[in-house]
C-alpha cells in the first residue's frame, strides 16, 4: 500500500502542475491575438490538456484506493479528490491526504 501513497504523491503533484500549464494556456489562447504562441501551438495545448484529463482519471483511481484502504470518510474522500481541481490548491490537497495516510497507517494484517 504504500507504492500506492508514493505514486498518489507524485502522480498529484504532475497533476497540480499540469492543471497550471493547462490555465495559463486556456487564458494565454482567449487574451491574446490569433498570432500569439498561444494560438500558433494550439495542438500542442490540446495534447497537454488532454494528458491533464487521462492523468486526473487515474488520480481518482489512486484516491479511491487510498480512501478504501486507509478507511477515509466519505466527506474527506470527495473533498479531496474536489480541491484536486483547484489550481495551487491541489497542493495542499496532495499534502493534506499524505498527511492522512501517514497518521493511520495501513498495518498487514488490515488490508
Amino acid at each position: 500500500m504504500k507504492n500506492v501513497a508514493v505514486a498518489y504523491r507524485i502522480l498529484a503533484w504532475i497533476v497540480g502542475v499540469n492543471l497550471i500549464l493547462v490555465m495559463v494556456g486556456f487564458i494565454g489562447q482567449i487574451t491574446t491575438d490569433e498570432v500569439s504562441w498561444f494560438n500558433r501551438h494550439d495542438g500542442l495545448i490540446s495534447a497537454v490538456d488532454v494528458a491533464h484529463g487521462w492523468m486526473f482519471m487515474a488520480l481518482l483511481v489512486l484516491i479511491a484506493v487510498l480512501a478504501r484502504h486507509h478507511r477515509w470518510s466519505p466527506s474527506f474522500t470527495i473533498t479531496t479528490a474536489l480541491l484536486a481541481t483547484i489550481p495551487f490548491v491541489s497542493f495542499w490537497a496532495e499534502r493534506r491526504a499524505s498527511h492522512a495516510i501517514a497518521a493511520h497507517p495501513v498495518t498487514s494484517a488490515g488490508a
